[in-house]
């Protein structure tokens, strides 16, 4: 039977809880060791009590004067400085999304990680004025990090720092990781009412253990690509021996298949990916 976790304690606040589910993407760079971040775009969902959809919001934000978007910004969210440049100021969006909340009567807005961390230092460095210095105050007060409880719970406590890529996995929704702030905010909230519901395509601690046990491979690999081709010697023993340790179920831990693999590479050319599942892509 599929596990229920139900709505997230951080965000049982009473018995009607109108919640909102939020990302933003970022301008991000380094000033002096230290990173500053550009508020770019916001999205929005609002779900009733039955966590059934009721309003979506999406906005770009213009940029403080002097930033700029970077080519890993551009490369990741297809944002541009000329997309950006007549966009609603930061003062204006926020406002509206403060207005909508509170008309909405939402009384938590779910994030997946710490952006309340990066609304904050964008924050500081706009220092914005009242009035709309205290709606953004209200809004941060609203803010519940979902991520450590959510993954915790769907994974059986074998990993608590989930990616949204993960939960679209675990909860069998299609498509990638967009990096649009309102696609982002939809699949959370799309997510996390199929895990709800008990919607689940990947087991959570499966995956979660398909990660760890990836994350050491990659780890031990230490022969790949054309960086290292040439240490290929094409040996026919080599490749008899790699099928002794393959028949012997050497294999099955992450460190040996490493091994194998590497051993697969020098002696035959072969540049084997390592352990695959067709839903991990």
């Amino acid at each position: 039977m599929p596990r229920k976790i139900g709505k997230p304690k951080t965000v049982k606040k009473k018995k009607n809880t109108v919640i909102a589910y939020l990302d933003a993407e970022f301008l991000c760079d380094r000033v002096k060791r230290r990173a500053q971040y550009d508020l770019a775009s916001v999205g929005i969902v609002i779900a009733d009590a039955n966590g059934q959809e009721m309003k979506r919001y999406y906005s770009l934000v213009r940029p403080m004067p002097g930033h700029s978007v970077t080519a890993q910004i551009r490369a990741l969210t297809g944002l541009t400085d000329e997309i950006l440049k007549d966009a609603p100021h930061y003062g204006t969006v926020m406002h509206e999304l403060y207005m909508l909340c509170d008309s909405y009567g939402v009384s938590a807005i779910c994030t997946w990680g710490n952006d309340l961390s990066m609304f904050m230092k964008d924050y500081n460095m706009r220092a914005p004025k009242p009035p709309v210095k205290d709606e953004v105050k209200k809004l941060f007060s609203m803010f519940c990090d979902i991520q450590r409880e959510v993954s915790s719970k769907v994974t059986m406590g074998i990993d608590s720092a989930l990616g949204l890529k993960d939960l679209k996995i675990i909860t069998g929704l299609s498509g990638k990781v967009s990096h649009n702030a309102l696609d982002d905010a939809v699949d959370l909230y799309n997510s996390v009412r199929r895990i709800e519901e008990g919607q689940i395509a990947v087991p959570g601690d499966e995956l979660a253990e398909y990660k760890r046990y990836l994350r050491e491979y990659k780890l031990s690999r230490k022969f790949k690509g054309e960086e290292d081709k040439g240490l290929i010697t094409l040996s026919e023993s080599g490749m008899k021996f790699l099928e002794e340790l393959s028949a012997s179920g050497f294999a099955t831990e992450a460190r040996t298949k490493a091994f194998l693999d590497d051993l697969k590479f020098i002696a035959g050319g072969i540049d084997d990916d390592g352990p695959d599942k067709k839903w991990f892509k």
